[in-house]
């Protein structure tokens, strides 16, 4: 799945935080996962679940590149056979260490409509996540970071930004994302008992202030789609990079399908070498294990 930068997305199956139900906006993804069938995508959730409390939070994601819902029975069982095998998959005995660390392709997503063609007639929250998003793309592409480098947040001057109340222009556009998350931060450490900036009251409310002022708004808008537009170069590379991964992936997919269908021999060598594996989490530990002795998929 090719996502354009901003599309609101809905989490249809995944067993992380950002539960069934979970909705985000977009920012962008990348294919840096040794050339398998995944995406590492970069989320900026406005709810984790289907009755989560609104919130504005990144995370990075996995999704397939390629689903295989809708292949054939048998297409579907020749890839559950050889996927690992032939690069597609993760080979059993790869170890994905730490308790939020991704496994590729462990997330299914889908789509969905924005409920207003006009981000000016959003709710707060909705309003709060796509200029976060935008500002991340933003930063993005003038950085050319892989996705996994993008969610490692940037130091951020929240001092500076205290004593300026919180005014949303007045930092640098493509870092005013990492600013409003590290202010939400700010905001749930106060409510947790924790110590405030000396004597700033919160952001939330300097925030919802703002952006229910529609010049604002646009001004703001107006800043980060100015910035987008110098990265032109950036984000035709990132397109034709993501294109080009896309496509090789399909290619690849098709010719081990052809190949398996053809030769009954080599699809029962394949059986025979490995069972298919099954994610296992134990401890802070995810991992893969074979179903049977030997190694594969």
């Amino acid at each position: 799945m090719l996502l354009k930068p901003l599309q609101k997305i809905k989490v249809v199956k995944s067993k992380r935080i950002y539960k069934p139900g979970s909705i985000g906006y977009f920012v962008a993804q990348d294919n840096q996962n040794n050339s398998l069938n995944s995406w590492n995508m970069a989320i900026v959730f406005t709810r984790f679940g289907k009755g989560g409390k609104p919130r504005t939070d990144l995370e990075i994601l996995s999704t397939r590149m390629i689903e295989y819902d809708d292949m054939s029975e048998k297409d579907r069982e020749i890839l559950r056979v050889v996927a690992g095998q032939e690069g597609i998959e993760p080979r059993s005995g790869h170890y994905y260490t730490g308790h939020n660390q991704i496994i590729p392709g462990d997330t299914v997503i889908e789509p969905i409509d924005i409920d207003s063609r006009n981000v000016l007639d959003g709710s707060v929250v909705e309003m709060t996540a796509y200029i976060t998003a935008l500002s991340l793309l933003v930063y993005k592409l003038n950085k050319r970071l892989s996705i996994k480098r993008l969610v490692m947040r940037p130091a951020v001057k929240m001092k500076d930004f205290a004593d300026n109340g919180f005014i949303l222009d007045s930092v640098l556009p493509d870092l005013l994302g990492y600013y409003i998350l590290a202010a939400k931060d700010y905001d749930d450490s106060c409510k947790r008992g924790g110590y405030p900036l000396h004597d700033y009251p919160l952001f939330e409310p300097a925030l919802r202030d703002q952006l229910r002022s529609k010049a604002t708004v646009r001004r703001v808008l107006k800043s980060l789609q100015k910035c987008l537009a110098m990265t032109r170069i950036a984000f035709n590379d990132y397109k034709s990079r993501n294109q080009m991964s896309f496509d090789q992936m399909q290619d690849k997919i098709i010719y081990v399908l052809k190949h398996y269908r053809r030769s009954k021999k080599a699809m029962a060598q394949a059986k025979a070498y490995a069972e298919p594996s099954k994610v296992v989490f134990t401890g802070s530990t995810l991992y893969t294990t074979n179903t049977s002795s030997s190694s594969g998929f």
